[in-house]
């Protein structure tokens, strides 16, 4: 009897963008994956960009949390659609998100560093169908590796709906009223780790009264195509999450007194609880009061939380 291999992985080409709820090539990061069905495993290969619009606005070699959220909601839709034969046309929610780079050492993208895999089991997938009619929920812990190196952990939560219970929970959660921007939103913060300007996603940074504590608003540019790809109703989850993530590097520049590109944010968990509108202003904070590995953020609307952070940043060495 002649034993099997199974052939490896490709990090050469993108999977069908429907896959993965995705409308383009450009904006998948699957490459490939398996389900070994005796072991009850799967394995997701990915490739993370290098000059990418947004997510290669960097300056240190680390990847960005914000891409690794995407990556982790488009390995759960790979997983879901094989386990629970969710249709693909349904809108995933996101309820919780937890991305942990470990050791950091192991996270240096370079030329030769860009092929990042995922694995989860059984052990590691959470999903239930209710027969109410609710909607399927479900949760994946991944570990992940950069070059066959082990570089930490991605954890996603969520629900998938359909149209009909897509407008239910749109209704659900009470509006806010319009409101204008604040005068000061106008600018965008210079120390949000971002180059460009057009990438940065929160106003200049404001003290609030409490000690190493400060606030700035969310800048939201619905031309945006990193998250508008889709006409959304909303302000996205992953721009919500970028904001937090900039707020923090501008405070711990601040606090610091260290240039963004020695700031990394290598550890975050975020928690969404509604629905942010586009027709009134949302405030991000940031509390470091409790040092760099215990950073709160908060994202506010019409006095209102939409989600909430744990975040831990680490100053590189340097000049």
């Amino acid at each position: 009897m002649t034993a099997t291999t199974e052939a490896p992985l490709s990090f050469d080409r993108t999977v069908d963008p429907r896959q993965v709820w995705s409308l383009a090539p450009e904006t998948t990061y699957v490459t490939d994956w398996h389900f070994d069905p005796e072991r009850e495993e799967f394995s997701i290969a990915t490739r993370l960009p290098r000059a990418h619009l947004r997510y290669s606005d960097m300056p240190n070699p680390y990847p960005d949390i914000v891409l690794l959220s995407q990556i982790a909601s488009q390995a759960g839709v790979i997983v879901v659609a094989e386990l629970l034969d969710v249709p693909l046309e349904s809108t995933f929610l996101l309820r919780r998100l937890a991305i942990n780079l470990d050791p950091l050492e192991h996270n240096a993208i370079s030329r030769d560093a860009t092929r990042f895999a995922l694995k989860t089991d059984r052990e590691g997938t959470f999903f239930k169908v209710r027969r109410t009619g609710r909607p399927p929920t479900g949760s994946m812990i991944a570990e992940c590796t950069l070059e066959g190196r082990p570089s930490g952990t991605l954890e996603v939560q969520g629900i998938w709906v359909d149209e009909e219970m897509y407008r239910a929970f749109r209704n659900a959660g009470g509006g806010v009223a319009p409101a204008p921007l604040p005068e000061e939103a106008g600018e965008p913060e210079p120390n949000t780790g971002r180059s460009l300007p057009r990438n940065r996603a929160v106003s200049r940074l404001r003290p609030m009264a409490k000690p190493a504590c400060y606030s700035a608003t969310v800048l939201v540019d619905e031309d945006d195509p990193t998250f508008y790809e889709r006409p959304l109703d909303h302000v996205p989850g992953l721009l919500l999450l970028d904001a937090a993530k900039q707020a923090t590097t501008a405070a711990v520049c601040r606090q610091e007194a260290v240039p963004p590109g020695r700031v990394v944010i290598d550890s975050a968990e975020f928690l969404f609880s509604r629905f942010a509108e586009l027709h009134a202003p949302v405030d991000c904070q940031v509390d470091l009061s409790e040092g760099l590995r215990a950073v709160e953020s908060e994202c506010r609307q019409g006095g209102k939380t939409v989600c909430k952070a744990n975040l831990k940043a680490t100053v590189l060495d340097g000049d």
